[in-house]
């Protein structure tokens, strides 16, 4: 069985053979900011021309009339290139390739050097993509092969139990593609914190749905708290040792889970408003 650095290397004789014998051109043209034209090549882009063919390989941005729409509970720093082949005669007028090509270019600006990196290539009909994951070089770029061309999205995917956190600084762990537990307050010495429906992270918005073990224990001068309607659970020993805390304000009258000590040694004073319209919710 040959391996990838063989079969690669023959169709690299085979291009160059072609292109030799029917005069054909190939050269980049990349206005991507970021993206070293020079570590920029594509591998069959020859073999998709006609005779005395003269081709570009274009990388540019994205017209942002066409951007496609793009998930960001699952995908955070998109970058959206349009990528094509002018002057190939084999290339059909929607991009759909004779031979396919293999690109090769520097990570994009931005964009995480590791696995998480993901490209999103759309189809021609409809906003559908599929999803490549790059091959990554040991000269920093990576490659990838395509059998047509259209619009590439490139962004890192957010990992379920990925520790991330907000402009304020407050700590949360992702717990779906759409939610985030709240783990930590940006300091021990907050006074007062309201937790919304929703907290924005990045280009992304998620729903807070819990909060995490241990969150805010230590915070001895926190008096006041707000949880907004998309929390279902606080975990154990959550505001535990918060002997301020005297006025919480619980904005979901069904929150199914209460860990063990989550309210252990708050104020003997404190006062719970659970906020619903229906007295028999309530009850």
């Amino acid at each position: 069985m040959q391996t990838y650095s063989e079969t690669r290397s023959e169709l690299s004789s085979l291009e160059d053979a072609y292109t030799n014998k029917a005069g054909i051109s190939v050269s980049n043209n990349v206005t991507v900011s970021g993206v070293d034209s020079s570590q920029v090549s594509i591998l069959g882009a020859g073999l998709n021309a006609n005779a005395n063919d003269s081709v570009s390989f274009n990388i540019g941005y994205t017209d942002e009339s066409s951007k496609k729409a793009i998930n960001t509970n699952l995908y955070t720093n998109v970058l959206q290139f349009d990528m094509n082949l002018s002057n190939a005669g084999r290339v059909s007028e929607d991009g759909n390739l004779a031979v396919p090509v293999e690109v090769t270019m520097p990570i994009p600006e931005g964009l995480s050097k590791d696995i998480t990196l993901t490209i999103l290539h759309f189809h021609h009909s409809d906003n559908g993509y599929d999803l490549i994951h790059p091959r990554f070089n040991s000269d920093g770029t990576i490659s990838f092969t395509i059998t047509h061309f259209s619009t590439f999205a490139f962004a890192d995917t957010v990992s379920i139990g990925e520790e991330v956190s907000d402009s304020a600084g407050n700590k949360y762990t992702v717990s779906g593609t759409d939610s985030v537990e709240f783990t930590a307050p940006s300091s021990q010495k907050i006074k007062s914190i309201s937790l919304g429906a929703t907290v924005t992270i990045g280009n992304s918005e998620y729903k807070i749905t819990s909060i995490g073990k241990k969150a805010f224990s230590g915070c001895k001068k926190l008096s006041k708290i707000t949880i907004d309607k998309n929390v279902t659970e606080i975990k154990a020993s959550a505001f535990k040792g918060c002997k301020k805390l005297s006025k919480i304000t619980i904005k979901n009258p069904s929150i199914s889970k209460i860990g063990k000590q989550a309210f252990k040694n708050i104020s003997s004073k404190a006062t719970v408003t659970i906020k619903t319209s229906s007295k028999k919710t309530y009850k």
